[in-house]
């Protein structure tokens, strides 16, 4: 669902790959673009803003978002680690429901940073926003269903990862409109660098 306050038309997805400058050694990475313009908005002066290596550019009525394509193992982590035993072994966590199935010197009360399972593949960056739920501090993510799967690369690391969706125009939409969502609406706390 769309915010009412950023229509838009997406007019073009590409991936493009470069080779990062900050070492040689990691072969070649990969960005997606995705090109649209704005139905209800116009930028007098061009505006550039950028975070997480997430980049946007507006000029007029068009823009343009490019970020970064992740390809690597991350980690998505559980929200009670009460509720969950950490297996040192396999590094990830089970659910106590099934403990029973591992030797209890094979397991360890999970905690914040080791309650988690382990997913290898593409993600994307994107932006939270801080909000409050049953009296307890959340965080929600402009234009992704709640139930959304969110990776991180440690429990510590303040980015956060969805999964690549490929370039099917829906999700990237879907991309798009969360991008847009974080840095149009004026609903973050923090200042855009």
């Amino acid at each position: 669902m769309r915010p009412a306050c950023i229509a838009y038309s997406l007019s073009g997805i590409r991936t493009e790959e470069y080779r990062p400058w900050r070492s040689e050694d990691t072969g070649t990475a990969r960005e997606v673009f995705l090109d649209f313009t704005l139905k209800d908005r116009t930028f007098a002066a061009p505006l550039f803003v950028h975070r997480d290596g997430i980049y946007l550019w507006l000029s007029g009525d068009h823009g343009r978002l490019r970020a970064p394509i992740l390809t690597e193992e991350l980690k998505f982590f559980y929200p009670n680690p009460q509720d969950y035993y950490y297996l040192p072994m396999e590094d990830e966590a089970i659910h106590k429901s099934v403990s029973s199935f591992v030797e209890r010197s094979h397991r360890v009360q999970a905690t914040v940073t080791t309650c988690y399972t382990k997913k290898s593949g593409m993600f994307l960056p994107v932006l939270a926003v801080s909000a409050e739920r049953d009296s307890k501090p959340a965080e929600v993510f402009p234009g992704y269903p709640e139930r959304t799967p969110v990776f991180r690369i440690s429990w510590r690391d303040h980015r956060r990862f969805i999964s690549y969706p490929g370039e099917q125009k829906e999700d990237m939409e879907q991309y798009l409109l969360h991008v847009l969502s974080w840095f149009l609406s004026g609903s973050r706390k923090e200042p855009i660098t």
